[in-house]
């Protein structure tokens, strides 16, 4: 077992690929903010299926590879919560109550990229 040197993260700390509910929440969101945009049915171009149908297999992909994803397991929340998270919290509550099916589909792609771009800047560093 690993413990946390520096900033880096630990095995506790990590899951070992993406994890599914992500995963799908990345298809779904994507499928959710094209439909806002109008994006639907006939609609749908070839450029866009074939991009969906990459997107798809990419997130499927990232499920059963051994990169680490960060856990946030780390978070305690039967302790004291300081009031800059709480803020926080309203933050990103207003910033999704903005237009869901786009923020949303944001968040869960940043979370997404962030497994592969971290252990690509750790793999350049040693």
């Amino acid at each position: 077992s690993l413990g946390l040197v520096g900033s880096e993260m630990c095995i506790r700390d990590s899951f070992k690929g993406l994890p599914s509910p992500v995963a799908s929440a990345m298809v779904v969101y994507f499928v959710w903010a094209m439909s806002s945009y109008g994006v639907q049915g006939e609609e749908v171009g070839s450029i866009l299926a074939i991009f969906t149908a990459i997107l798809t297999g990419c997130v499927s992909l990232l499920m059963v590879v051994n990169i680490p994803y960060y856990s946030f397991k780390e978070i305690e929340l039967k302790k004291r919560v300081p009031f800059f998270s709480m803020l926080f919290v309203v933050f990103i509550f207003a910033l999704i109550s903005i237009d869901p099916p786009i923020v949303l589909a944001l968040c869960a792609f940043v979370y997404v990229a962030s497994g592969p771009v971290i252990w690509a800047v750790k793999a350049l560093r040693k």
